[in-house]
């Protein structure tokens, strides 16, 4: 009953664990949001293409449960970017506040 929640963690799990070494490699905010954003929604539409093909009577557990999985890989890169761009943004637009900044954006990967 309970098998699916594992996948998912080991899937989020596995996209924090690449994110931040991307991130140590010199992957930018911008980009990040970008591949999360692009990653969603290519997950969403391919969902909906291969559930609308293949008909509600011959989706298997694993045709339903992929797209969460992959919704799990996905979701730091969306999140985790989003938040280090508005750190930078926020950064950038109020320097009298700079110090805090840094700190929260050094602390959110």
């Amino acid at each position: 009953r309970g098998w699916p929640l594992t996948p998912m963690a080991v899937m989020l799990t596995l996209g924090q664990l690449s994110l931040m070494k991307l991130t140590k490699w010199g992957m930018q905010d911008r980009v990040m949001v970008l591949l999360g954003n692009l990653g969603t929604v290519a997950v969403l539409l391919g969902t909906l293409i291969v559930w609308r093909s293949a008909g509600a009577e011959q989706l298997s557990e694993a045709t339903v449960l992929v797209p969460f999985l992959l919704g799990a890989y996905v979701g730091p890169y969306a999140m985790l970017g989003s938040f280090s761009t508005f750190a930078r943004l926020s950064m950038e637009d109020v320097p009298s506040h700079k110090g805090k900044c840094q700190a929260i954006q050094n602390n959110l990967l």
